[in-house]
């Protein structure tokens, strides 16, 4: 869950676009900076991670709703960040919740969350991240 809590900086916002415009084709007429812009001021919030991902994913032709050959407008790139990032984020709420439930009724009184739990928990959330398209 850390690498969803650093949020990109605008370095990186810059350079997820660059990588877009040089890997996809961009609408004729588009103004370069005044796109970039866009695209900084809707990615602002999001993290490093997600708009890493989410890149990589739109040059590979694998971000479901993005069109494999045009570069995405900015509200289209941003809501495939935030269902990304909501994926990965429910998926490990998932996994926390099945790891705190007792598995029999006399173990009630054991504590909810073991280090082998806690353990589990860790090496299915790191699954999730390598796994997360």
């Amino acid at each position: 869950m850390k690498k969803l809590e650093k949020k990109a900086t605008e370095e990186e916002i810059q350079t997820a676009y660059l990588v877009l415009s040089s890997g996809l084709k961009s609408q004729l007429g588009s103004d370069e900076k005044s796109t970039s812009l866009a695209y900084f001021y809707a990615l602002d919030g999001i993290s490093s991670w997600v708009l890493q991902t989410a890149t990589k994913d739109a040059l590979k032709g694998k971000a479901e709703g993005l069109n494999t050959t045009f570069m995405p407008s900015t509200a289209d790139f941003y809501h495939y960040c935030e269902k990304l990032e909501n994926r990965i984020r429910t998926r490990a709420s998932c996994i926390l919740k099945n790891l705190q439930k007792p598995e029999l009724e006399s173990r009630r009184q054991e504590k909810l969350v073991t280090s082998e739990r806690l353990e589990a928990f860790q090496k299915e959330l790191r699954k999730t991240f390598e796994t997360a398209k």
